[in-house]
């Protein structure tokens, strides 16, 4: 995978949480938060885009996601898991 860089311009207060997130949160840098922050976008865009096609069909093992409430990790898995797949 070849890797692009780009720049993101921040207040300093918002430099100073993200940097205490990494030491919470164990990320190896500040583009790791950020590879992370941008994943778990995708994440949320492909559940709803998933809730939206699924619509009124009970068989859907994501119909009880509750995207205001946060995903569950074991959906975050099958996401990932199917990710992956159109990769």
């Amino acid at each position: 995978m070849i890797l692009k860089t780009i720049s993101v311009v921040l207040p300093e207060n918002m430099i100073r949480e993200v940097d205490a997130m990494l030491l919470k949160e164990d990320f190896a840098s500040r583009s790791d938060f950020f590879r992370h922050l941008v994943r778990m976008f995708q994440l949320k865009v492909e559940a709803s885009r998933l809730k939206e096609e699924s619509c009124g069909r009970p068989d859907d093992e994501f119909a009880d996601v509750d995207l205001e409430h946060g995903i569950p990790p074991e959906i975050i898995r099958k996401l990932e898991a199917k990710v992956e797949l159109l990769n």
